[in-house]
């Protein structure tokens, strides 16, 4: 029953992220205003940006939702490895990748955000439909 509230609960909040990352994409012009945004190179790299974002809330939805099913069954060590993982290895290291040896810019670091996301709502996935979290030692 725990893991079918756990998928259910990534479920519902990965949809009502994913509804929200589409409103705030349908409104990112009006939303970079509200930044100070002036002048069209910022302008348009924010919106960038804000689409960036919307389009990873559906996978911090399901981090959050199943990093918290994991840590409130007492799996506290693999959420912890994921969010590392994601966050130093995709995140922070595609960074250095991207813009040390490929040479991208801004918005190639900013695609590491959606890397790392997804990395760690895969690695949280994985994890909990293995079940493995049920049998963890406290």
């Amino acid at each position: 029953m725990a893991a079918r509230s756990g998928w259910r609960a990534a479920g519902a909040a990965a949809a009502v992220m994913a509804a929200a990352g589409l409103a705030i994409i349908g409104v990112a012009p009006i939303v970079a205003s509200w930044f100070g945004a002036t002048g069209r190179q910022t302008v348009d790299l924010t919106v960038v940006f804000i689409y960036i974002l919307g389009a990873a809330q559906p996978l911090m939805a399901v981090e959050y939702a199943l990093g918290g099913a994991l840590r409130g069954a007492g799996d506290t060590r693999f959420p912890l490895l994921a969010i590392l993982t994601g966050l130093f290895v995709f995140r922070l290291g595609g960074a250095a990748l991207v813009t040390g040896v490929f040479g991208g810019g801004v918005v190639a670091v900013w695609c590491c955000l959606l890397a790392d996301y997804t990395v760690k709502a895969l690695l949280l996935a994985w994890r909990f439909a293995s079940g493995r979290w049920q049998d963890v030692r406290v």
